[in-house]
């Protein structure tokens, strides 16, 4: 990183690789826009460092035009670069004063400071009837400027959360033109060697998520995992690419696999968009890994038990019922039981092309793009509420004794 006079784009890395997965990509286009701009990335876990580390794609990619700091190095950083700092970007976690993301933002006088979505998720439907009442508030509003969204549609789900005059509508990073090219022409060992085991027979990438008791319980996840790998022994001309979630344990999968004598598959971390570049068809527990496959050619089946407590994210068919936004688009087949899951294999199986031309359309439709989405790159200012606070000693002390901590503990 150069120590001129060159504006900063800080994007912070809190819990998760999803974080990742859409700040590099937004920060690769906006390098395009804003070559005279350094651009940094904070690491708050080492955890979450290391399993960046060993996704490779989006670190290795970031490091091509940025610099990767840890929690350890923010103290001096600060010191020496917090006037050069023009955008601070975090993840849509909620934001208090106490919060290290609020000090460091407090600690950088010129900053605007943006929230930004997790991965490519859908969060609602588009409304014409979002109203101006927030009822669930869970960021303090004096620590952000603004929230930046994927598509219109999130304005809805945000609008409850955030004042509505405070969200940007950029599309989806990660499914513009410009980016999909990129890894298209990205060479990828682990992907080479999933290949190598597939021995010229078609993937099909599968994406699973954990049972977190909030969006999967445990007995779902195990029917899912359970009736899932039952069905796979009717195929055995494909090859099955098993992506577990980041959170995800693997031995109940491994069991059950073991269980029904399958031997036509594997099980990777690689990144969600370079599998899919080459499977045949996905399956996915409910994740907008269903957009980040269709991003590039790949039609997919969502399998999925809803619980009927429900979500937030969730649309009600009714009392105690639910379907995902995915499915209510177009832009997956659908599967809640293993007879749905039969049928949805045999559709997809037989019918593979037609069913990619009518889930791409649909993509296009709520993503805005023939070609891959176009990115609105226009960053406002922070507003006027912020422009009189000042860093406090209490900010200043928080920051070193984060950086302090994370040196002498040699996680981050």
């Amino acid at each position: 990183m150069t120590s001129g006079k060159k504006k900063i784009f800080l994007g912070i890395i809190h819990t998760s690789l999803g974080e990742l997965q859409w700040l590099v990509p937004y920060f690769y286009l906006q390098k395009q826009k804003n070559q005279d701009c350094d651009f940094v990335l904070l690491f708050f876990s080492e955890k979450v460092y290391q399993k960046a580390l060993k996704e490779d794609f989006h670190l290795r990619e970031f490091r091509a035009f940025g610099t990767v700091i840890k929690k350890k190095h923010l103290f001096f950083f600060l010191v020496n670069h917090r006037k050069r700092i023009k955008y601070i970007f975090k993840d849509f976690w909620p934001l208090y004063k106490k919060s290290l993301a609020a000090a460091i933002r407090f600690c950088s006088p010129n900053a605007t400071f943006y929230l930004y979505p997790h991965a490519n998720a859908l969060y609602s439907l588009a409304s014409d009837s979002v109203g101006e009442e927030i009822i669930i508030s869970k960021h303090d509003p004096n620590c952000f400027d603004y929230l930046i969204v994927n598509t219109l549609h999130d304005t809805t789900y945000w609008a409850r959360r955030i004042d509505k005059s405070r969200i940007l509508v950029s599309g989806a990073p990660a499914y513009s033109k410009d980016w999909i090219v990129k890894f298209r022409e990205t060479e990828n060992p682990e992907l080479l060697r999933v290949k190598q085991e597939a021995g010229g027979r078609k993937i099909v990438a599968v994406f699973t998520r954990p049972a977190d008791g909030e969006l999967l319980i445990e007995d779902d996840y195990k029917e899912l995992i359970t009736s899932l790998t039952q069905e796979m022994s009717a195929y055995s001309e494909l090859f099955f690419v098993f992506k577990p979630h980041p959170r995800e344990e693997e031995g109940f999968l491994k069991n059950c696999l073991k269980n029904e004598g399958i031997t036509n598959y594997d099980i990777t971390d690689i990144n969600p968009f370079l599998l899919s570049l080459d499977s045949y068809y996905s399956i996915h527990f409910w994740s907008s890994t269903i957009t980040d496959s269709l991003a590039v050619g790949c039609p997919g089946i969502e399998y999925f038990r809803f619980h009927e407590k429900g979500n937030d994210k969730w649309l009600e068919i009714s009392s105690g019922k639910y379907k995902s936004i995915y499915e209510h688009l177009g832009l997956c087949l659908s599967a809640k039981n293993r007879t749905e899951l039969k049928e949805a294999l045999t559709t997809i199986f037989n019918e593979r092309d037609n069913i990619l031309l009518t889930q791409i359309e649909n993509f296009k439709k709520n993503f805005q793009s023939s070609e891959g989405l176009s990115v609105d790159l226009s960053l406002p200012e922070r507003g006027d509420n912020l422009k009189k606070i000042q860093p406090s000693i209490r900010h200043w002390l928080q920051v070193m004794l984060s950086s302090m901590k994370s040196y002498f503990s040699g996680h981050g």
